[in-house]
């Protein structure tokens, strides 16, 4: 969770865009996360920096 006086700064943003830059460059195609459900704020956050929502089978969790 972040602070309320860091937020709305654009840091997330910054540091999530630069960690991806930072693994493509090492070569890594495909960038794979997981959010719980319900995170509404960091669902948005993602898709801002271009991840695609997936909803998952039931049988990739067993």
């Amino acid at each position: 969770m972040t602070r309320p006086e860091f937020q709305n700064r654009g840091l997330a943003t910054f540091l999530i865009k630069e960690s991806i830059n930072a693994l493509l460059d090492q070569g890594h195609a495909a960038l794979y996360l997981v959010v719980t459900e319900g995170k509404v704020a960091a669902q948005h956050l993602y898709e801002k920096v271009g991840f695609h929502k997936i909803v998952p089978s039931r049988r990739s969790h067993e």
